[in-house]
């Protein structure tokens, strides 16, 4: 990717577009649409800065009908976290589009960075916006912060582990906190469904995975570690594509009464706590039940995220099948990007 790729599908932009990775309803519902912010740091080879820039700005190529393409879901979530901010219901129904809109703003601001740092980690992006909605397990989980405050902020998002696994960060928005994740299989596992044992990356840059079947049965709780508090947590199960081979493992009465059997991808949206999960209906009404203070979002849920990003970066494939000198190069990054977490870690718990 340069700068001159479409945000969305990568290509060289048709009838040339700029898309806000940040959309400017969201720009506009928190806070003053010209204000300058922190984006993390300004990273050069001479050293860091912090980095100043109007949300205005963070801006990026796109195709005109990429655009045009995502702006009814534009539409349909600025409706639901408008519901939200009223502390008013969202109905099932319209969680998928929650899900996907959050796909796209975390490769979104993933991207953003990657261009705003002169691609400082050498990454070469495999996906762009596009490939990645609904593609991997994923989840969303909601918090009610007990604050007046009014703006919008992120979390992990300007991190090595980040750079190299955008698989995990947290939105605030006004009095809400979001915490987002996906990544393969991640979910599959404890709802019972065939997951990987182990994996490991080919020359050729794909992925060789060694798949168990999975216990058929869903565990309690989902997501373990769980995160701190009671959020609302919605989570959707998702068979990536390029595995046919795999089929045959769902295959089964379990896998159908998740929504997920051949040829379906998405499996049902759940609705879980730590007692327990199931099925989302159209018809019925979420929203987040318990209020949370803001040292709470800065301190435990913070540290958890970036636990949960450390946690995703572990698990990227082993690196055996590949040249000695590539292994040694991509170890060394793997280690540099764990380093700095962990010393981040250690400040937040110190905090």
């Amino acid at each position: 990717m340069t700068v001159r790729s479409c945000v969305f599908c990568g290509a060289v932009p048709k009838d040339k577009n700029r898309e806000h990775v940040i959309p400017q309803w969201l720009i506009e519902l928190t806070g003053d649409p010209n204000r300058r912010v922190r984006l993390g740091l300004l990273k050069r080879r001479s050293g860091f800065e912090l980095r100043e820039y109007s949300f205005g700005s963070f801006v990026f190529p796109s195709c005109t009908s990429c655009n045009q393409e995502f702006a009814a879901l534009e539409g349909q979530v600025r409706e639901i976290v408008l519901a939200l901010l009223r502390d008013q219901f969202i109905l099932g129904s319209s969680i998928p589009s929650l899900l996907n809109w959050f796909d796209k703003v975390r490769v979104g601001i993933w991207l953003g960075h990657r261009a705003l740092d002169r691609n400082i980690y050498g990454i070469e992006p495999k996906f762009f916006i596009k490939q990645r909605l609904g593609y991997h397990d994923r989840m969303v989980a909601i918090y009610w912060v007990d604050s007046p405050w009014v703006g919008l902020g992120f979390a992990g998002t300007d991190v090595p582990v980040f750079a190299y696994t955008p698989s995990c960060f947290a939105l605030r928005i006004n009095n809400l906190y979001f915490v987002n994740m996906s990544f393969d299989f991640f979910l599959s596992r404890r709802f019972g469904l065939p997951y990987p044992s182990r994996r490991r990356l080919r020359p050729d840059g794909r992925t060789e995975h060694v798949m168990a079947k999975g216990s058929r049965r869903v565990a309690t709780p989902i997501l373990v570690p769980p995160l701190p508090g009671k959020p609302l947590i919605l989570y959707q199960p998702i068979r990536p594509p390029g595995f046919s081979e795999i089929d045959s493992m769902y295959e089964c009465e379990h896998a159908r009464s998740l929504g997920l059997f051949p040829p379906n991808r998405r499996g049902a949206v759940f609705a879980g706590s730590e007692t327990g999960s199931s099925i989302v209906s159209t018809e019925a009404k979420y929203r987040p039940s318990e209020k949370v203070t803001p040292d709470f979002i800065v301190g435990p849920l913070t540290t958890a995220v970036m636990n949960w990003q450390l946690t995703f970066h572990s698990a990227l494939p082993s690196l055996e099948l590949l040249p000695k000198a590539v292994q040694r190069r991509l170890r060394a990054q793997s280690a540099s990007a764990r380093r700095v977490q962990m010393l981040m870690i250690r400040k937040q718990g110190a905090a």
